[in-house]
């Protein structure tokens, strides 16, 4: 891994090796030679997923007024959600608090204001 070092005579910047003591001098610096360190974050608008087994956490708001596209259960927990574009505004996410006909929970959720999702 080369690190940078000031060759104060010369007044040039150098990238050495640490381990061989290679040396490479930057003869002709520009924006991109003399670059040390670079962090290049890039947000990917990444979907999310949730657990059935939220809708039993007593630590979430809940409602009785959501309705479930899937069965039909008016009970619902709901967090808000941050954008993951870096937008201000945030979002409702609810998730099913009903059970299917088996016996499991429902444990389909949705955004407010966006099409149903699982």
């Amino acid at each position: 891994m080369l690190y940078p070092i000031e060759l104060a005579e010369e007044k040039k910047l150098a990238f050495e090796c640490k381990s061989c003591r290679y040396k490479y001098v930057v003869e002709t610096p520009n924006s991109q030679s003399c670059c040390i360190y670079s962090n290049d974050v890039t947000m990917a608008k990444a979907g999310f997923m949730t657990d059935p087994e939220l809708s039993l956490d007593r630590t979430l708001s809940r409602t009785k007024t959501a309705e479930c596209a899937m069965c039909g259960c008016r009970e619902a927990v709901f967090f808000q959600n941050p954008s993951p574009t870096g937008e201000v505004e945030m979002s409702l996410v609810y998730i099913c608090c009903g059970h299917k006909p088996d016996g499991s929970l429902c444990g389909h959720y949705w955004v407010q204001g966006k099409t149903a999702k699982k």
